[in-house]
């Protein structure tokens, strides 16, 4: 179905999107967890709605995602469940038995942080690919309990056709499985269009109607038969749009007549009068000139004043502004004891990164070295949120 609907060099540029924007997404993730992450070349396919089927994800975890700029659409990853499993053990540092994972609202928060921080990068790689800002809402989980159900709530209404692209994750030593991304059709041809391959898709349009041919104008018929009195007549009559020319102006006759010495002074007396020329205008009066002001001194060059300079610990900085969130997040005690905790734990499983910093780059430069260590310092707040959640000391 795909050669129909796409050509194999939009389906290949398609491919070849996917792989940039999920090795970002590879590198994310293992940042995060702390282990290899691993993803292969992914496929790409035109799947029918009706015919579409989990396969051997079953029983199966969404997790959708929706463009807010640059691009329209949602994307939806799906994975296995036992794979969400050994992803939250891992970013817990913990063991679950199969039949004790539950997804509560400590397990989806792990999953939409993972496919957040998988999304997001994917998101950026793109794009860089696309030359234009791209920007994904926060994700948002759901189990896939029946597949008719989720064609309805998650699928583009009335369309015919998906866009499926699998691929295999692998984690060091803990997974390795199939994940499925779905996109809608638009969103595929969006992709194409903004990598100027919009000729590579089939528009299943009606072909646009033939222009109307030019009749060549009729030929006048000439004749040499010359025309009788009453043609002229007629011709001359009904003919008013255009008015005759008019008769060209009779020259002037010569005439032999000699003249007279006094008409001959007369002449020449009028040809050798000099003619009277205008008195040339008196040039106006300069305008008087105000004398220069003197010039001021220029100013003595003031002592750059010394800025506001001082060392700070990033991760610290960084752990003080999100760990709320997460506590609010995880629904932990807000008390002032389980707060310090869950900072204190996180902090002791960091590395300092210690920078000297002025008042004026301590904004900006914090924003770089978030979107530096933004996933090291989520993993180790949620597992800190874990620990202070079993064994809580605000009661002791």
């Amino acid at each position: 179905m795909e050669k129909e609907m796409f050509s194999p060099m939009a389906i290949d540029a398609l491919g070849e999107m996917m792989n940039i924007s999920l090795g970002s997404s590879a590198t994310a993730v293992s940042n995060m967890l702390d282990h290899r992450v691993d993803i292969t070349t992914p496929t790409v396919s035109v799947v029918d709605v009706k015919d579409f089927s989990l396969g051997n994800l079953e029983p199966a975890i969404g997790v959708e995602i929706k463009y807010v700029e640059g691009l329209e659409g949602s994307n939806i990853m799906l994975l296995k469940r036992s794979d969400i499993k050994v992803i939250v053990d891992i970013l817990m540092g913990m063991e679950t038995a199969d039949e004790e994972f539950e997804l509560n609202e400590l397990t989806i928060s792990c999953v939409c942080e993972v496919m957040n921080q998988m999304m997001g990068s994917a998101a950026t790689a793109m794009s860089d690919f696309l030359g234009f800002r791209v920007d994904i809402s926060t994700p948002v989980s759901f189990e896939l309990e029946d597949l008719d159900q989720f064609k309805q709530e998650h699928l583009p209404q009335g369309a015919d056709q998906i866009v499926v692209v699998r691929f295999f994750l692998k984690i060091e030593d803990a997974l390795e499985s199939e994940f499925m991304n779905v996109m809608s059709v638009a969103l595929a041809k969006e992709l194409l269009k903004s990598l100027g391959l919009e000729d590579e898709v089939s528009s299943g349009g009606s072909p646009a109607p033939a222009a109307p041919s030019v009749q060549p104008a009729p030929e006048a018929s000439a004749s040499n038969r010359p025309l009788s009195q009453e043609e002229i007549e007629a011709m001359l009559a009904g003919g008013g749009a255009s008015a005759p020319a008019p008769a060209p102006a009779p020259a002037p006759e010569s005439s032999n007549h000699m003249m007279s010495q006094e008409e001959i002074e007369k002449l020449l007396s009028a040809a050798a009068a000099p003619t009277e020329t205008p008195a040339p205008a008196p040039a106006p009066a300069p305008a008087p000139q105000a004398a220069p002001a003197a010039e001021k001194p220029a100013p003595k060059p003031q002592a750059p004043k010394e800025e506001e300079i001082s060392y700070t610990n990033i991760m610290q900085v960084l752990v003080e502004e999100k760990a709320p969130r997460y506590i609010k997040k995880f629904g932990i005690c807000t008390c002032k004891q389980c707060e310090a905790d869950v900072k204190a734990l996180t902090l002791t499983n960091l590395v300092p990164k210690y920078v000297v910093l002025s008042k004026l780059d301590r904004i900006p430069m914090l924003t770089v070295y978030e979107g530096r260590f933004n996933s090291t310092i989520l993993a180790q707040l949620t597992r800190a949120c874990k620990l202070v959640m079993d064994r809580p000391h605000h009661g002791r």
